[in-house]
This record gives structure tokens, C-alpha cells and sequence, in this order.
């Protein structure tokens, strides 16, 4: 009958009128990186700061024993979205969102569970783990390989470079020793080879002897 079901109707919306808070929210994951994940919620009603006063975001990796949690204020035109970050790589976690109303209660949403993206293989890892070395690693690693590889030329090269030049000084020292010697041989040679030198000695020999026949007669 047509009054039953405006009855109904008016019931109906009696009802919402009274229960501005009747209301579920529901979360999605937009992203998810290595260690990092975008989380999104929807189904509060417009301005969320008349509902909502703070949302408390939960997440919990599989094996940990402690729930970890990242808060964020309701405000007005504020994006219903959060970033939670320092997570593990290649490790599953789980999501939920509790809100705190305005009157005092508080709202749980869905739970989902995520996985994150392989990243950088710890020290600590085990074998067959997931994870794997990111490019950006890689190419940390060449740039290292390669400045190891130019280090090691350049003390190569610099050791050859010491190295000739002790040969050389060797060779100079050795050089300069000989060419001293020659040079001092030739002046004693020509010394004792000038005919004045040797007269004068000659002669100054037999004036002595003269002087001393002299002295004895």
C-alpha cells in the first residue's frame, strides 16, 4: 500500500537524518614500492573534521610481533590519503585505518593485505630470499668498479714514473763520476809530459847536487 511505503521511506531517512555517523570506510592501496606504500580511503561523508577528528593507520609485517602506526588529522579539503614508509622489502604486510570520531566512538575500516616490491638483498639475508639487487645498486657498483680500476692505473703509472726516475739518477750519478775521472787523469798526464816542467825539475836537481859538491869541497 502506498502509505506502508512512504512509511518506510520516511523511516528510512529518519534515520540517516539521526545517524550523520552510520557511515563505513573502506581502504585501497594505490602503491606499492620497496619500502614504501600509498594508501587511500573513502566513505567518510563531506567535511570529513565534522566526522572525523584522527585516523590511525595500522600495519603489521607477517612474523612481527608488534603493530606499528602512523596518525594523521582529519581537516577540512584535506586528500583522504597517506604514505607509510620504512617498511621491508619483498614482505607482506597488513592495513587497516581506525578512525576517531567526532562523538567520541571509533570506526575500523577493511584490512588488506600488500606485499611490497623486491630491493636490496641485506647482509643478513637468507638464501633463495626474493629480493634482489635494484638497478640503482647496480650501478652504484660499476661506478665504484670503475673508479677502483682508474685508482689502480694512475699508482701504476706513478710508480713507473718514480721508478725511471731513480734509473736515471743512477745513470747521471754513475755519468758524472766517470767523466771526473777522465778529466782528472788527463791533467796529470799532461802535467808530467810539458818539457819546461821536467827541465825545471831537472835543473833544479843538479843545482842542489852542484851546491852540495860545493859545500863538501
Amino acid at each position: 500500500m502506498m502509505w506502508v511505503k512512504e512509511l518506510e521511506q520516511a523511516k528510512a531517512h529518519l534515520g540517516k537524518t539521526t545517524h550523520p555517523y552510520n557511515f563505513n570506510i573502506s581502504l585501497s592501496v594505490t602503491r606499492i614500492a620497496e619500502m614504501s606504500a600509498d594508501l587511500n580511503w573513502t566513505g567518510v561523508p563531506y567535511p570529513e573534521d565534522k566526522y572525523v577528528t584522527l585516523y590511525r593507520v595500522l600495519f603489521q609485517g607477517d612474523g612481527d610481533p608488534d603493530t606499528a602506526a602512523a596518525f594523521k588529522l582529519a581537516k577540512y579539503d584535506a586528500p583522504s590519503f597517506m604514505t607509510v614508509k620504512e617498511l621491508k622489502p619483498c614482505h607482506k604486510y597488513r592495513f587497516w585505518i581506525e578512525a576517531y570520531l567526532t562523538n567520541g566512538k571509533v570506526k575500523i575500516s577493511n584490512v588488506i593485505d600488500v606485499m611490497t616490491k623486491p630491493g636490496q638483498i641485506p647482509k643478513n639475508s637468507l638464501p633463495g630470499s626474493c629480493l634482489i639487487q635494484s638497478s640503482q645498486d647496480k650501478g652504484g657498483d660499476r661506478s665504484d668498479q670503475k673508479y677502483f680500476i682508474a685508482m689502480t692505473i694512475m699508482a701504476v703509472v706513478a710508480g713507473c714514473a718514480v721508478l725511471l726516475v731513480i734509473i736515471l739518477s743512477i745513470i747521471l750519478l754513475r755519468w758524472g763520476t766517470k767523466a771526473t775521472a777522465t778529466i782528472t787523469a788527463r791533467k796529470s798526464q799532461s802535467a808530467y809530459a810539458n818539457p819546461s816542467y821536467k827541465n825545471y825539475e831537472s835543473g833544479e836537481a843538479n843545482d842542489h847536487g852542484n851546491k852540495n859538491l860545493n859545500d863538501m869541497l
